[in-house]
């Protein structure tokens, strides 16, 4: 069952273009908002066509949805604690978390809304580089999700070659996994809408299915804990008191360079969802995405886009 949005519905009631300009004031020139009609599919923002639709990038910790399906699906998930340092020596080689402080004892729950890059890598111990893959392809994730326009472009899912190649994939770096915006948006409106990965559309029109979130032990568990990353969790500049928003932040290095991108994807309100939103940042962090999110969901929810 499809969620049901009172906004954008059939009435004509919501001023789309005025609520795509005011998107387009909020994330200005830093980068791109898409955001969806969970009715339809329908985009009733889309900010910059170039980069939502013609640009893939490494989608940062939004990958830990992905590889937490993995490993749930393959019952690779132990109830054991991780402990993270926060820094990790192997030779010469340097790794640090996303917390530098370290997160200390976390499981599965905890590690996602914190987003610990080591718990995560830690659970590709258990999961092989095919495993990691598949549930990207099982989803036709390497695949255009179906926007109405020319110049959407595939992403790309390639099989980790290497164990560093693997631990990057797993969290969303490296060259092996580079997506859409726009395919990150169906993503998420996956589990908006009850496993139905929607394909994002310009034009008015029933909504189309591009394909489904695989497996049902994990489309609950992670839905849930998509709330509690936005109510305590990395994604907290994205909570607003009008509504409650689900989502996760994602930072990602920019090949060849030590410059982050910013994301987030998420959806609202949490029981009832009637939209999903894609940030983009060419430079920043998921925190930065998730603020400027948060200003497009509380612009969205104000009422103040209804033709009277």
């Amino acid at each position: 069952m499809l969620a049901v949005s009172c906004a954008v519905g059939g009435s004509g009631s919501f001023d789309k273009d005025a609520f795509e300009k005011r998107c387009s004031v909020i994330v200005g020139d830093r980068g791109a908002v898409a955001v969806m009609d969970l009715t339809s599919g329908q985009l009733i923002a889309a900010t910059n066509k170039e980069l939502l639709f013609s640009k893939r990038f490494p989608p940062g910790s939004i990958a830990k949805i992905m590889t937490g399906i993995a490993a749930l699906e393959n019952d690779a998930v132990s109830e054991d604690s991780f402990f993270c340092t926060g820094i990790d020596v192997v030779g010469k080689d340097t790794s640090r978390c996303s917390l530098l402080d370290g997160h200390g004892w976390v499981d599965f729950d905890i590690a996602l809304m914190q987003s610990c890059n080591f718990y995560f890598q830690n659970l590709t111990r258990r999961l092989s580089a095919k495993d990691l893959t598949s549930v990207y392809l099982d989803m036709k994730l390497d695949e255009k999700v179906g926007v109405d326009l020319p110049g959407e472009i595939e992403s790309v899912v390639s099989e980790p070659l290497s164990d560093s190649a693997k631990l990057e994939f797993a969290i969303g770096q490296g060259s092996s996994i580079q997506l859409t915006p726009v395919a990150l948006l169906s993503l998420i409106s996956g589990f908006a809408s009850n496993g139905a990965l929607l394909k994002p559309r310009l034009s008015q029109g029933p909504a189309a299915i591009h394909s489904r979130i695989c497996g049902t032990k994990s489309l609950a568990r992670i839905r849930f804990l998509l709330r509690d990353v936005v109510r305590r969790g990395t994604a907290k500049p994205a909570d607003i008191s009008s509504v409650q928003v689900a989502g996760k932040t994602g930072t990602s290095t920019i090949l060849g360079s030590w410059l982050t991108q910013g994301w987030f994807a998420g959806f609202a309100p949490y029981a009832n969802p009637e939209i999903a939103v894609v940030v983009y940042l060419k430079r920043g962090e998921g925190k930065d995405a998730a603020r400027i999110a948060g200003l497009v969901f509380s612009s969205y929810f104000s009422g103040d886009y209804a033709k009277h």
